[in-house]
């Protein structure tokens, strides 16, 4: 019963959550307001995701869902890469 108490606590809180990783604040500042707020709400949504994953891996944990979950990582972190590039050449 307190387990389940404490699972409910979580996700409670990664939803009502309103804080931004220190890491991009300097990103926000180069952004205008009016824009950085469509990010700053992906952003809590894939905080929200990572926090309910965690929970939901800790029930049903399976080879198949980690492979996924490593493919969406991985597509996610080239697609970065890639943004990344052509704003090197855009200099």
């Amino acid at each position: 019963m307190l387990l389940e108490e404490q699972r409910k606590m979580k996700k409670r809180f990664g939803r009502e959550a309103r804080w931004d990783p220190p890491f991009l604040e300097a990103l926000w500042s180069h952004i205008p307001p009016e824009k950085s707020v469509k990010l700053q709400e992906s952003l809590k949504r894939l905080f929200v995701a990572f926090l309910d994953l965690r929970s939901g891996l800790e029930e049903n944990l399976s080879d198949q869902i980690i492979e996924e979950l490593w493919k969406i990582i991985d597509e996610s972190a080239e697609r970065l890469e890639d943004l990344n590039k052509k704003l090197e050449k855009s200099k």
